[in-house]
């Protein structure tokens, strides 16, 4: 297991929220000076799968997003110090959290994959680094695959280490079943834990993303495209250290269909430069697509090397080259640090479980007869008197001998079930204290409003309001990224516009500051009035009181207009039918992280 070689933050901290702007902004640009797990992860932030799948989704493997709350970040890198660098940061809260996180995964699994399997990733990256959850079984599959390709190729040295390469990339040993897997890959993962940090430190909030696993996308089955200004130049197999020698027969015909899938979604991407990763399955002879990273040293080049030259000539302006590894850079080392190493039983290392029960146990202890012994002993003697008042012997010796089993077997059973409802009540309260906290009012008139691009991520946990409509008019346009601006610098302009209010925590209100980027200086928080256009939520009487005909609502202006936005016209409404035709996610993020790393997005910079 790696660790990690930055250092990370006490969790008295509580991850800035005592910090002025001044500080955060300076520790931010402290990140960006160097190249830093900061730097990689905002070069990579616009091409996260949350920014892309659903324009793509047809073309790619089926996504389920569950959006992860700042409480639970914190307790998966509190766990993770606990666990892996043995520091106690691990809280009482901190269990409870990561329970109730437990038993959402088991939702999601029992609603969209019983019986299947899904792989587990994060926004940015997946897992590759975790434990799996029974290493001594990847071991076991791994010299069953390692025995099954012998027998088939009998050409193949078993004891050659490309061999045992080819062999171990059969092996699916990320695939998860069940809640307990995944969570196990999160709380032993550096990666993971490197990017819940980045994510309090900096504001980009994650999600867990659960993917139908497909078994014949293996690691000889991935490729990786290089788009450059709206040219497919080049192509290579994904993994750069291993020979396929079976790939030299189809890479024709795997071309032609990395080619014709990609005119498909070239357009839908809405980019002109992007790497593309493609996964071809046998069994049906067609490609999908696996997912898409920027065009940019950040990205892996495969058996291209960004370094060299010429090969970022080619990726650049052709022609067209379709690369596979024709000498095995894959040794001994390797094999042994990478395979026998990494996923060799050890006794000594526990489960995350085990640091949650030593915490905060979730059965109740081993049950103690002595709570029992006085009433028992009181039973039988009532038992002997009366048998030596007259009484019948039988019954009576069936009442001394029954009684009190019977009467310890009910007292268990109370302790069982009180425990457990102990146990449901403090999951509930997380939700009951979710719903209290609901007390912000923020005004969404774009891709946040309900099934627009951004809604379940940044607002699963809230709940809608009303729909609205500003008391004031306002200048509502439409970029060419088709993002919807109000213009905070030209108020009194444009129309009243239409939208929604949604009741949201303190939480969520700090979430919703990052991702419009207060701090970074592209949009400012105020107060407007609106007026509730039908059907209030209840939930706002409960949390706010009564609900009046005009109510003040936060809205986001974007504080610096540029000048071809003012060229633009003015909305009363950004619709889901402008949303679907003319937003271009990626673009998108991308102008914004433009400006926050301060570059231009080009190899070299």
């Amino acid at each position: 297991m790696k660790r990690p070689t930055r250092d990370t933050v006490d969790p008295d901290d509580l991850y800035r929220e005592n910090e002025t702007e001044e500080q955060r902004n300076q520790k931010a640009k402290q990140a960006l000076s160097i190249r830093s797990e900061h730097t990689l992860r905002s070069e990579n932030l616009p091409f996260d799968i949350d920014v892309w799948y659903p324009t793509v989704a047809q073309f790619t493997f089926p996504s389920y997003f569950l959006p992860l709350t700042r409480q639970e970040a914190r307790a998966m890198i509190n766990m993770y110090q606990t666990s892996i660098l043995r520091r106690k940061w691990l809280r009482l809260e901190d269990v409870d959290v990561l329970r109730n996180l437990e038993q959402r995964l088991e939702e999601v699994f029992q609603k969209h994959f019983q019986g299947k399997s899904a792989f587990m990733r994060l926004c940015g990256r997946s897992p590759k680094d975790a434990d799996p959850l029974d290493p001594e079984d990847i071991l076991a599959e791994y010299e069953d695959q390692l025995a099954d390709l012998v027998k088939k190729n009998p050409d193949m040295d078993p004891t050659d280490p490309n061999t045992r390469f080819v062999a171990f990339t059969k092996v699916n040993w990320m695939k998860v079943r069940n809640a307990r897997e995944v969570m196990n890959l999160l709380l032993t993962s550096e990666r993971v834990h490197v990017d819940m940090d980045d994510w309090l430190r900096y504001g980009e909030p994650e999600q867990i993303v659960l993917r139908e696993f497909e078994p014949e996308l293996t690691v000889d089955n991935e490729f990786r495209a290089y788009v450059y200004k709206n040219r497919l130049n080049g192509i290579s197999q994904y993994d750069h250290y291993g020979v396929f020698p079976h790939l030299a027969e189809i890479k024709d015909k795997i071309q032609d269909k990395i080619m014709a899938l990609w005119e498909v979604v070239h357009p839908l991407i809405g980019e002109e430069s992007y790497c593309v990763d493609f996964g071809y399955l046998p069994s049906s002879d067609s490609v999908k697509l696996i997912e898409i990273s920027p065009f940019l040293t950040c990205t892996g080049a495969a058996c291209f090397r960004w370094s060299n030259e010429r090969d970022v000539e080619i990726l650049k302006n052709g022609p067209m080259e379709f690369r596979l590894n024709h000498q095995s850079h894959v040794t001994d080392g390797l094999i042994q640090a990478g395979i026998y190493e990494r996923f060799a039983a050890d006794p000594r290392r526990k489960r995350y479980w085990d640091f949650l029960e030593q915490m905060k146990p979730s059965s109740p202890p081993p049950f103690s007869y002595k709570t029992v012994m006085w009433p028992c002993l009181g039973m039988t003697v009532g038992a002997a008197a009366m048998y030596l008042s007259g009484a019948p012997a039988i019954p009576t010796l069936l009442f001394g001998l029954f009684t009190p089993l019977l009467y310890t077997q009910a007292k268990e059973a109370k302790l069982k079930r009180e425990f457990a409802q102990k146990f449901e009540d403090s999951l509930k309260g997380i939700k009951r204290r979710s719903r209290e906290e609901l007390k912000n009012l923020i005004f969404f008139y774009g891709t946040l409003k309900s099934g627009f691009h951004w809604n379940q991520k940044y607002l699963s946990s809230s709940e809608m309001l009303c729909k609205a409509r500003t008391v004031d008019p306002f200048p509502l346009v439409i970029g060419d990224c088709g993002v919807p601006y109000v213009l905070g610098d030209h108020k009194g302009k444009g129309k009243q516009i239409s939208g929604e209010v949604w009741l949201v925590s303190d939480e969520t209100l700090k979430c919703m500051d990052d991702y419009e980027g207060l701090r970074k200086g592209y949009y400012s928080r105020e107060s407007i009035n609106v007026t509730p256009q039908g059907e209030v939520n209840p939930l706002g009487t409960e949390n706010l009181g009564e609900i009046s005909e005009t109510i003040s609502a936060y809205i986001y202006f974007k504080t610096k207009s540029d000048p071809e936005l003012l060229e633009q016209p003015f909305y009363d409404c950004y619709s889901l039918e402008n949303h679907k035709k003319l937003y271009k996610p990626i673009k998108h993020i991308q102008v914004k992280q433009r400006a926050y790393l301060g570059i231009e997005y080009d190899i070299g910079h």
